[in-house]
C-alpha cells in the first residue's frame, strides 16, 4: 500500500492523559494491518505534545517548514 498519512487531535479535556500516545499507537497498528509500509503525520511546529506522542512511537522528523513538521515511521 505504501505511505499512509493520518491526522489526530484531542479536545482540551482529553489532553495530558496519555491519549495522544494511545491514538498514535492505534493509528500505526491500523496502518500496518492494511498493508501500509510508512505512516506519516504532520503537526504544527509549536505543538510539542503531538510531536512527543509521535516521536515516542518511533516517528522521525523528515521535513520541516516554518509552520509544520512532518514525521514518518517505517513499518
Amino acid at each position: 500500500m505504501g505511505v499512509v498519512e493520518f491526522v489526530f487531535a484531542l479536545v482540551p479535556a482529553a489532553r495530558s492523559q496519555g491519549l495522544g500516545r494511545l491514538t498514535v499507537a492505534a493509528a500505526t497498528e491500523l496502518i500496518r494491518s492494511i498493508g501500509g509500509t510508512v505512516a506519516r503525520a504532520e503537526c504544527e511546529v509549536d505543538n510539542l505534545a503531538a510531536r512527543h506522542s509521535l516521536q515516542a512511537a518511533g516517528f522521525v522528523e523528515t521535513t520541516r517548514t516554518p509552520d509544520l513538521v512532518v514525521l514518518e515511521l517505517r513499518l
